[in-house]
């Protein structure tokens, strides 16, 4: 992901960069549970658990590792790719969650 390699260069918060960002990693995340459920046949029901996990696990390693889950203290490398981990995981949670409601309900 380009946007996100430009978004890792720079030392300050330049707009489009982050909003480019927020849009590519949002259409991926999206991609990653509506691949799971048509390419691959994975019913939402089990894939929207699975991807109720990987934001669950993100925090569990990001919270030990920094101390501190603040967006306002996100000023390393390290606690910036924990965040677009978390943003990554949740879209991909929000949209198999939407969709398990959207069939089901």
């Amino acid at each position: 992901m380009a946007s996100l390699t430009v978004q890792f260069t720079l030392r300050r918060y330049v707009a489009r960069a982050y909003w480019t960002a927020v849009v590519m990693v949002s259409v991926f995340g999206t991609m990653a549970a509506d691949v799971l459920h048509i390419g691959l046949g994975v019913p939402f029901a089990v894939s929207t658990p699975a991807f109720l996990s990987v934001p669950a696990a993100v925090f569990m390693l990001w919270y030990p590792s920094e101390r501190t889950l603040s967006i306002h203290s996100i000023q390393t490398r390290r606690r910036e790719a924990f965040r677009w981990a978390a943003a990554l995981a949740t879209f991909a949670l929000g949209t198999a969650a939407g969709d398990l409601t959207a069939t089901v309900g």
